[in-house]
């Protein structure tokens, strides 16, 4: 069985492989296209990362407990909802405001995982750890930001929807990863269920459809797509070890720290530029002394 300190390296892993990708997602967000937008990357990042997984796994794709299955498609769906609400916060708001909603994640996991043992007091701690470190994290985001109405407003409007998507279907999503063994299987099934549902909102949708792509544009298609394949082998890795443990407390801090793929953009932010520390340090703070709340020992 491996140790705590190997797992939450692994989640921390995970927090840098997703963090790379948010990056190559908020670039490819700035490219302004015709086609199916905002729904069209979307459908050629989780399509490339599906067909990565179903060529590794297309020997292992039955399953044969239908609990699994089902856990697998709605957690699909759930992240489908997640990714587009993502995609129009990044594409108007840059990848640090978006990665802040959807660290708002850990809220809803946490919160799922503790009704399920309502009387952990672990638990209930790491709640709100996970409570003040999301608040640290927008903090993060909106520091250098001019707070008003509307932001407040697009906060609710986007940021609550994103974090009851992604929470939700991370939960579900770590439900199935001890039925099935294969970790690509499990990738499948949840990426081509997301791609299932963008197709059929293209179907539901007047489509506008242009060729304004260039190719440096599709590259960067095809490198979110890598990143995205790699992200969630990685994150599926990282799931089925901290199931190996059966204590909650340690899959919430896992998780937590998975999460938490708005750090590596503050750290570099702040090393590259030093006179930013003021402005950064009570969201750091608060960050800090949540993290304090987590499974250490």
């Amino acid at each position: 069985m491996p140790s705590k300190l190997h797992a939450y390296l692994l989640a921390f892993g995970v927090a840098l492989a997703y963090g790379f990708w948010y990056i190559l997602f908020s670039i490819i967000a700035s490219y302004q296209v015709g086609i199916f937008a905002p729904i069209f990357p979307l459908i050629v990042i989780e399509t490339i990362s599906t067909l990565l997984n179903f060529t590794i796994a297309r020997h292992e794709l039955l399953i044969n407990d239908k609990i699994a299955i089902l856990y697998l498609l709605i957690s699909g769906l759930l992240y489908a909802g997640g990714n587009y609400m993502l995609y129009l916060v990044m594409n108007s708001n840059g990848v640090s405001f978006a990665s802040s909603f959807a660290s708002a994640e850990i809220v809803v996991f946490t919160l799922a995982l503790l009704l399920t043992e309502r009387n952990n007091q672990k638990l209930k701690n790491i709640l709100l750890g996970s409570i003040l470190i999301t608040l640290g994290l927008i903090y993060e985001s909106l520091s250098l930001s001019t707070i008003s109405v509307d932001l407040v407003i697009k906060l609710i409007e986007y940021g609550l929807p994103t974090a009851i998507f992604y929470g939700s279907g991370t939960f579900v999503y770590f439900l199935s990863t001890n039925k099935v063994k294969n970790k690509f299987t499990i990738n499948f099934y949840i990426q081509a269920s997301e791609v299932a549902i963008f197709l059929i909102l293209i179907s539901l949708v007047k489509v506008n459809i242009s060729m304004q792509i260039s190719s440096y544009y599709l590259l960067w298609l095809i490198a979110g797509g890598f990143t995205l394949f790699i992200a969630f082998y990685l994150n599926t890795t990282m799931m089925k070890v901290l199931q190996s443990f059966n204590n909650k407390t340690v899959v919430a801090t896992g998780y937590i720290i998975s999460d938490l793929m708005l750090l590596p953009i503050l750290i570099y932010t702040l090393i590259t530029n030093p006179s930013l520390w003021l402005s950064y340090t009570p969201g750091i703070i608060l960050i800090i002394f949540g993290m304090s709340f987590l499974e250490w020992k």
